[in-house]
């Protein structure tokens, strides 16, 4: 299970070790809450949607497969988080990625 440590609060250091995870990786595990999230410093994105972000990259590029868990009935507590499920919820997303609501 990764990642084994805290992850750098950088965006260019975050983006390094999340990059170096997924290579080492089969799947991604996403576990959408109602919050959006920290941000590391130097991005817009919080850390889940960065993550989010890279994970989508490497699905469309190596095969990785990323699951994405939506709770059914989640109630997002600020206006980027709703954004941020309802993109999940309506984007085409590729063959290797599944969004599952449950």
């Amino acid at each position: 299970m990764l990642p084994r440590q805290a992850l750098p609060f950088t965006a260019d250091a975050l983006t390094a070790a999340v990059d170096e995870d997924l290579a080492r990786s089969d799947m991604a595990i996403h576990l959408v809450g109602s919050r959006y999230g920290a941000r590391p410093e130097d991005d817009e994105r919080s850390i889940p949607h960065l993550q989010l972000d890279l994970a989508a990259a490497r699905a469309a590029g190596s095969g990785l497969v990323q699951l994405i868990w939506i709770p059914e009935g989640l109630e997002p507590s600020d206006d980027e988080q709703r954004t941020l499920v309802a993109d999940l919820q309506e984007a085409d997303i590729g063959s290797n990625v599944e969004v599952v609501r449950a």
